[in-house]
């Protein structure tokens, strides 16, 4: 089993070939077509690159790098961002259509991950979230 690590999510972003700010941790579930199944999350990274897109890695719990996403606001047809009571977590819901396909994308943001040493997680969750609002009212 791999470890996710900061270096990690610095990698697999740096794979997208665009700047990117905000980098976090998440766990994230992205469905696609009729049998699409909820319950399956796995983990992975987002970030928003510098020309405004989320770009997201998926990895399964091994450590497979599963899928790449890149998702721009025009692409964006419904999305909600909601901080769960209680906790320190962000959780966002969100449907984009990109090649004739409907994304459902449901991750969990936590404020704090205590493995892998994500020292910048708050404050790039933080300032995530806040631009990711402002897509929330459009």
């Amino acid at each position: 089993m791999i470890e996710f690590t900061d270096d990690l999510m610095k990698k697999s972003l740096e794979t997208f070939g665009e700047n990117y700010k905000y980098p976090v941790y998440a766990s994230i579930n992205c469905e696609t077509g009729i049998f699409a199944r909820r319950y399956k999350t796995d983990v992975g990274f987002m970030a928003l690159t510098d020309s405004g897109k989320i770009i997201i890695a998926e990895y399964s719990a091994f450590g497979i790098l599963k899928k790449k996403f890149v998702f721009s606001e025009q692409q964006l047809k419904k999305f909600r961002i909601k901080k769960v009571a209680l906790l320190p977590v962000y959780r966002i819901k969100a449907v984009f259509m990109a090649d004739g396909k409907k994304f459902r994308l449901y991750m969990n943001i936590a404020m704090q991950v205590t493995n892998g040493n994500f020292a910048e997680q708050e404050e790039n969750a933080v300032n995530l979230m806040e631009i990711l609002e402002k897509w929330n009212m459009r």
